[in-house]
């Protein structure tokens, strides 16, 4: 059957929500829905990763992806079939890792990018569209954000803020700020409702990506106003930092919890990553195995050796993949970074930044939390409609 552009529309639509219920599974009460769920995203999306790779033609950030992709895909496949399950133990509680969790985590992550590329082909996405979109994300984000106190919360499950708890849904916005570079409206309101949010979090890493997607956009702003709109926007630029500043000043008196977060970042606490970090280096450089270094323990094997994963993706890789992963990984950034400077001279400077802050978010996240496993739908639409734009523009937009 060959879809009309509706037809993707639809397809498209379909799949997003898909991904979004499944995420959103403990305050929608879908549990045994998400078993369904996973299965045929994950189906369709290497059905997907599969047609784009075959059909289309790649420029630099999608070559390196696709090696990156390949090389995990292998480690995952051969811990799955000859691995064994490992056990994480934090304080009083441990969490039980199936061999099948690293290849889920990989096959959740990085084939959306090539799902969204291959709608953003198909023109599927228009700055109006992605403004439902980003809307979309921004529902989901919040309901998931409060989702994660009910769990742990005594007053009767409620759903309300609580001042001291990290929450690692606050990464969740940060890709709707880099979305809200291509929307059609309401840009400002995304930005600082996603910033907003990602304060509330106390998610340090993501408070820092935030805080350069905010200062991006300002810029992008200033760049764009011609003439006395050129001061009004610098203007408005001024102003927003200023009111930041005062929330986050606000927000510092009155939460334990953030002064807590800024405290202990100011110490060099990094809340145990520096003791993971150390055993896995210690490891490294006591290594004898020359064949271990060069391609490392298998997937998972930073869990026997820090009792945890590394929370830093090229110490992980390292350990796991050996210096071929990290090596792969190093270039996949490369050719990401050489693919924003020729995107720059291409297309918009909505599309150009957009595609800069993914690459400055991922980059971030790379080194103090886990990357390549977090191409959901929000950073992949980013991701897939810029890379699109772009094609417009190059040899490699035509389909094999």
């Amino acid at each position: 059957m060959k879809f009309t552009p509706s037809g993707y529309k639809k397809e498209c639509a379909i799949y997003t929500i898909s991904w979004l219920l499944y995420e959103s599974q403990g305050v929608l009460g879908i549990g045994a829905l998400a078993k369904y769920l996973i299965f045929f995203l994950i189906a369709y999306s290497l059905f997907r990763t599969i047609y784009v790779s075959v059909k289309f033609r790649f420029g630099p950030f999608m070559k390196g992806l696709t090696v990156l992709f390949l090389l995990l895909s292998v480690y995952g496949i051969y811990h799955l079939i000859f691995g064994r399950t490992r056990i994480i133990s934090e304080f009083t509680s441990y969490t039980i890792v199936p061999t099948f969790y690293n290849l889920k985590y990989i096959y959740c992550s990085i084939p959306n990018v090539y799902v969204y590329y291959f709608f953003a082909k198909r023109g599927v996405f228009t700055p109006k569209s992605l403004t439902k979109y980003a809307f979309l994300f921004i529902i989901a984000a919040v309901l998931t954000f409060f989702n994660h106190y009910s769990a742990g919360n005594e007053i009767n499950g409620s759903y309300e803020y609580v001042d001291g708890i990290t929450n690692n849904t606050g990464y969740k916005f940060v890709p709707i700020m880099a979305l809200a570079f291509l929307t059609y409206r309401y840009k400002s309101l995304l930005e600082y409702f996603s910033y907003f949010f990602i304060i509330l979090s106390l998610k340090r890493g993501a408070f820092l990506i935030g805080s350069v997607s905010l200062i991006g956009f300002l810029s992008l702003v200033i760049k764009k106003a011609k003439g006395f709109k050129r001061f009004q926007a610098q203007l408005f630029a001024a102003l927003t930092i200023l009111l930041a500043s005062l929330f986050v000043i606000h927000f510092f008196q009155n939460s334990e919890g953030f002064r807590n977060r800024i405290e202990m970042t100011l110490e060099g606490n990094s809340s145990g990553r520096d003791i993971i970090a150390e055993k896995i280096t210690d490891y490294f450089q006591n290594q004898t195995d020359y064949v271990a270094i060069a391609f490392g323990n298998g997937a998972d094997a930073t869990i026997d050796i820090a009792g945890n994963y590394a929370h830093n993706d090229w110490l992980e890789l390292l350990i796991n993949q050996g210096i071929l992963g990290v090596s792969i990984f190093f270039i996949f950034y490369m050719l990401w970074f050489k693919n924003y400077l020729m995107m720059r001279k291409k297309v918009s400077l909505n599309v150009s930044m957009a595609f800069g802050v993914a690459f400055i978010g991922s980059f971030g996240a790379s080194i103090f939390s886990m990357a390549y496993t977090a191409f959901g739908p929000s950073w992949s639409i980013v991701i897939g409609y810029c890379l699109s734009e772009y094609s417009k523009h190059c040899s490699f937009s035509k389909i094999r």
